[in-house]
């Protein structure tokens, strides 16, 4: 039974982004709810319970913002999500209130995980007598050799285990950020905002002194057919070498 849930369900982006193992851990513990069009699912403000997939509909994440001219308070749609996608974690993973409010555009079925199964899967280990996984992975790290890892174990919320799907941003400024961020599977780009510049050099410019040299039409032809080709195969050769790298990486 477990094994046709999860082959139904795979057709989720947001699910099969997971491990399998992980995969297989949440359709254990997830039940299915139905919500009708114009509902709340999540408030602003409001603890978090639990975390959802979309099986279907469409729903709009709103958040209140104040007007800085009028200073109005409105409630603007951030976002729109549908089949295939998730949300609520967030608040799960930080053990924050909630951020925005997600309500229902349609009549939707949704994928529901409580917290505390949320918080089993994700940061703890399945026997709670058993030191967490992610806990194991730091202890093998040379960086934290010294560190009093012991010290975690009492304050959990300082230590936690994350997803993040492929294509979202983990940190926009690693220099602001309160996290340190540790990877224990997978790749990640780090990527740095570059200004644009204009060159500084004056362009040249040539006057009638400047008088190119009187050559044979075949001997031009030969010589741009020479430089043509050279820079042709010194292309080939760079690309070459790319791919190379990149196989042997």
């Amino acid at each position: 039974m477990l094994k046709q849930v999860l082959h139904g369900l795979q057709t989720l982006q947001s699910l099969s982004e997971y491990p399998l193992r992980t995969q297989k851990k949440l359709c254990r513990v997830a039940w299915y709810q139905r919500v009708d069009s114009k509902k709340a699912i999540i408030r602003e403000g409001h603890h978090p319970e639990c975390f959802y997939f979309i099986l279907s509909g469409i729903c709009f994440v709103k958040r209140l913002t104040e007007d800085p001219l009028t200073g109005d308070i409105q409630n603007v749609c951030m976002a729109r999500l549908s089949k295939g996608q998730s949300f609520g974690e967030l608040g799960l993973v930080f053990n924050t209130v909630r951020t925005a409010t997600v309500e229902s555009v349609t009549p939707m079925e949704l994928l529901v995980i409580r917290r505390e199964d949320f918080l089993t899967i994700f940061m703890n280990a399945d026997n709670p007598d058993e030191e967490a996984d992610h806990i194991r992975f730091l202890r093998q790290i040379p960086l934290f050799k010294s560190f009093p890892i012991d010290a975690l174990k009492k304050e959990p919320g300082m230590c936690l285990l994350n997803y993040f799907k492929r294509g979202n941003v983990i940190v926009e400024n690693s220099q602001c950020s309160d996290w340190l961020y540790i990877i224990k599977t997978g790749s990640c780009e780090v990527i740095q905002r570059l200004h644009a510049v204009q060159p500084r050099l004056p362009r040249r410019r040539f006057s009638a002194k400047h008088k190119l040299p009187n050559l044979d039409i075949g001997e031009t032809r030969s010589r741009l057919n020479s430089v043509t080709s050279s820079k042709t195969s010194k292309k080939t050769m760079n690309s070459e070498v790319v791919l190379l790298s990149h196989n042997e990486v």
